[in-house]
């Protein structure tokens, strides 16, 4: 038999689960977290259903608000497969955030694809997603 708050949590473990819940384990940024604590402090809400609401907010609004690249991938450029391909390394091997990406991109003055003026997390995001859409990861 476990301690009383062993078995407690065991309990409400087992209630999370019962109720279609799933266990999930992240790390994420001490600046992320202190964001969670004040909302929670704030609100009163578990740290669960405020990421739980962040995401689906974020999830909800992504699809339609998301910038795009509006580039025929049978006609880029050199320049522009070099920056995809920079882009992607960058994020799948590098394990780079989208902002240090950005960052990056904008110290080395490279030309964005969408055609804004410079590199942020979104121009970042819609080359990423141009190479999901387009299937480009083993071509460039």
């Amino acid at each position: 038999m476990g301690t009383p708050t062993k078995d407690r949590q065991q309990k409400w473990k087992a209630k999370q689960t019962a109720s279609g819940k799933k266990s999930v384990n992240v790390m994420i940024s001490a600046e992320v977290k202190e964001m969670i604590d004040k909302e929670k402090a704030y609100t009163g809400d578990t740290i669960s259903h405020i990421i739980e609401q962040s995401v689906r907010e974020h999830l909800r609004s992504a699809p339609s608000n998301r910038r795009r690249i509006d580039l025929d991938s049978e006609k880029l450029t050199d320049t522009q497969k070099v920056t995809l391909k920079i882009v992607r390394r960058q994020r799948s091997i590098n394990r780079y955030s989208l902002s240090e990406i950005a960052d990056g991109n904008n110290r080395f003055q490279t030309e964005t694809l969408s055609g804004v003026k410079e590199w942020d997390d979104e121009e970042v995001q819609a080359a990423l997603d141009y190479i999901d859409e387009h299937q480009l990861w083993y071509s460039l």
